[in-house]
């Protein structure tokens, strides 16, 4: 199954690991490290910069990371070495895809909540936090 844009959705994002093709990264806090808000805004601009010119369609989300708060996009269309590419060139550490992030290896869950309530999550444009497992 292929991820779009209402995969992105509070409605969508239950189906989102039946999808093979798409990815949650960003250009901010390279190497998991707090770095200025000039930095990422400057980071992020890059980031859509170079999706624009792949073609490769997004969204943007918010979101924490080992409890550092950070904008990234959800991008779909994408092949896992095109992400885990996209994630060198700005070093992070962790790029989601459908099979993997740093610390898990195939994901089973996705939880979805009306409030932020974990450590690690994503928030989408329609407000809904969500993390996988």
């Amino acid at each position: 199954m292929k991820a779009t844009r209402e995969t992105f959705t509070r409605d969508g994002i239950g189906t989102l690991l039946d999808c093979t093709d798409w990815a949650i990264l960003t250009a901010e806090n390279p190497a998991g490290v707090q770095a200025t808000k000039e930095y990422n805004a400057h980071a992020m601009l890059s980031l859509d910069r170079v999706l624009v010119a792949l073609g490769l369609p997004s969204v943007r989300l918010t979101g924490t990371y080992n409890g550092i708060w950070e904008n990234s996009v959800a991008v779909w269309d994408i092949t896992e070495k095109q992400a885990k590419g996209l994630g060198g060139l700005f070093s992070q550490e962790t790029v989601l895809t459908h099979t993997s992030s740093k610390d898990i290896v195939g994901f089973s869950t996705v939880h979805l909540s009306d409030e932020q309530e974990w450590k690690n999550y994503s928030r989408l444009p329609d407000g809904t936090y969500f993390r996988l497992e």
